[in-house]
């Protein structure tokens, strides 16, 4: 029903015969305009959600779905026989590498050893001696082992000021009736000889001022094997240690 504007209406009577329009109030005009319908707009809101169901996939993208198949015995056999030729060229660079990196652990853990003798001297400045020793792991090691040979292990201690007094002792020495000190101790190498010349041979004695304690330069060799690459280390008069890489024979 569509009303003009400033049109009265009884309430009574509009109430009686349209119960289902709003209720105004008591003797108040009753306002309509022309509103469009909201129906469609609530119609659209409305719209069905689409189906949640998995599509099927196209057939064109399984068509080969079937087709698949696995390798062939011819196959898994040409693999494996080159997989073990690769192998078999590998193992020899590989034991060679191993050596190299052993070769190379063994002459730092040994010019470490040489350069903590120096250091201990000048700090404590008394001789601090690094000899060869084949007990070096046991509860009372001394100097010693086969000559030339320091891969079976080696001391370092320091001496209470006994003259021409080289050798390890753990208990008092006449005349200052002090042992000697026990600085440090290196285990046997594994796999690895270390060979010196007759400078080298048992002591490596060092002076306060850090100077060599020897005649001459004292040079040792670190190799695994006979002919094989290695590492020459050479200890100056003046005390420190240098290295140098060349083919070696392990052999003086």
């Amino acid at each position: 029903m569509k009303l003009s504007s400033g049109t009265r209406i009884d309430i009574k009577a509009h109430r009686t015969s349209s119960p289902h329009l709003p209720f105004v109030g008591s003797n108040l005009p009753l306002f309509t305009y022309n509103l469009p319908s909201i129906g469609p707009f609530i119609g659209r809101m409305l719209t069905p959600v689409p189906s949640l169901r998995p599509k099927p996939i196209p057939s064109h993208l399984n068509s080969h779905a079937g087709q698949q198949q696995g390798f062939t015995l011819m196959e898994v056999m040409v693999t494996l026989a080159i997989v073990g030729i690769l192998a078999t060229l590998a193992v020899p660079n590989w034991g060679e590498f191993v050596r190299n990196s052993r070769i190379s652990s063994t002459t730092n853990n040994f010019i470490g050893a040489m350069n903590l003798a120096r250091v201990e001297a000048i700090k404590r400045g008394v001789n601090v001696i690094l000899c060869r020793s084949d007990s070096s792991t046991t509860a009372a090691p001394t100097c010693g082992g086969t000559a030339n040979t320091w891969s079976e292990g080696w001391l370092i201690y320091a001496l209470p000021g006994v003259a021409n007094q080289r050798d390890y002792r753990d208990t008092a020495v006449l005349p200052d009736l002090l042992p000697d000190t026990l600085i440090a101790v290196g285990p046997p190498t594994e796999n690895i000889t270390i060979l010196s010349n007759t400078n080298g041979n048992r002591w490596l004695a060092f002076n306060p001022d850090g100077s060599l304690d020897e005649t001459g330069e004292a040079t040792y060799q670190v190799c695994g094997k006979a002919g094989s690459t290695g590492r020459g280390i050479t200890v100056s008069l003046v005390g420190r240690p240098n290295v140098s890489n060349y083919s070696l024979s392990c052999s003086y």
